[in-house]
């Protein structure tokens, strides 16, 4: 008994010793940028914009890019950030807690990246009817724009997922003494999945300020020249 005891205790202090050495490397999530989330808040068509498709189109884009930033910037990058706050301190329980909390946001993001997906295709077509060149060429602009956000969106989340699971993984392999997940390709591949987290949120900002500069500049051609 007390051999298995020993031998247990011996396994916990080899795994401790491997697991929570400073190795694993998480950085701080990225925030979306103040200036997009007030911005894209803040934009309002002109009241000479008669209704009809196009103006739909272009109030649906803009507010379903309010609620999937929306929903990252008030749900899971505070989740991430506190993630990243437990892991500094060790504190896996904490972690555990908080995947649970993390999958159910980013399954929320990931239906708000469809709606935006479906939003930005309704603009394009909405747009093919308009004859105003000006109009037309700014809001192709966006469009391209509001592709190229929603696709950064759709690979951050994947790799936030592929960054949850491999968390849950080494965090079960703690709990189960399984020191065979300890090797150098996982503890490489929670590495780089840490650091693309990370790039993708700049990735994201970036794109956003572009989306919204575009936007900016659509709202003011549209208070000087005719929808047609």
């Amino acid at each position: 008994m007390r051999r298995i005891v020993l031998i247990n205790l011996i396994v916990a202090v080899i795994f401790l010793g491997i697991g929570c050495a400073p190795n694993l490397v998480t950085y701080p999530p990225t925030a979306i940028d103040q200036q997009i989330v007030k911005g894209i808040e803040e934009i309002k068509l002109p009241p000479q914009v008669p209704e009809g498709h196009y103006k739909d189109a272009i109030e649906n884009s803009l507010k379903q890019s309010r609620n999937a930033i929306a929903i990252y910037q008030e749900k899971l990058f505070p989740i991430f950030n506190l993630m990243h706050q437990k892991y500094q301190e060790r504190d896996y329980d904490g972690m555990d807690a908080l995947i649970a909390k993390a999958k159910a946001s980013t399954a929320e993001w990931f239906t708000a990246y469809l709606a935006l997906k479906t939003a930005n295709e309704n603009l394009a077509k909405a747009n093919e009817q308009i004859n105003n060149p000006v109009i037309k060429n700014k809001t192709n602009q966006i469009v391209d724009s509001g592709s190229k956000f929603a696709q950064e969106s759709l690979i951050f989340f994947n790799t936030l997922r592929q960054f949850m699971d491999i968390t849950e993984w080494y965090n079960k392999a703690r709990m189960e003494w399984n020191l065979s997940f300890l090797t150098k390709e996982n503890e490489k591949k929670f590495n780089q999945l840490s650091r693309d987290v990370n790039e993708a949120g700049k990735k994201l900002n970036n794109d956003g300020k572009v989306f919204l500069m575009l936007y900016a500049e659509l709202k003011d051609l549209l208070a000087i020249q005719e929808v047609r």
